[in-house]
């Protein structure tokens, strides 16, 4: 699976927000009343986050998996073999930061 480009991921995001019908929201107000409007409106912003949550997860987990990326690093494989070898790479570009 490629990966997706910073614009594509916007452009989802947007779609996924203006797709619920958001200009609907003030038509459910009126139709339940305030306080069970605002107590579902409170307990779906709770579930979107945490779908969020998980998608961020879930995606970091993905970047973490995918071979192709981790070939692309600076440092070879052995700076990161063992804590002492990387630690000594990293002193030496301490005095560079």
């Amino acid at each position: 699976m490629m990966p997706m480009s910073p614009l594509q991921a916007s452009a989802t995001v947007v779609n996924l927000l203006l797709a619920t019908g958001p200009f609907t929201y003030p038509q459910g107000f009126v139709a339940l009343g305030p306080v069970l409007s605002l107590s579902l409106l409170a307990i779906t912003c709770c579930v979107a986050y945490i779908t969020a949550t998980f998608m961020v997860e879930a995606i970091s987990v993905a970047n973490a998996e995918d071979t192709n990326r981790r070939t692309f690093s600076m440092f070879g494989q052995q700076a990161y073999k063992s804590p002492i070898v990387a630690r000594k790479q990293n002193l030496k570009d301490l005095d560079n930061k």
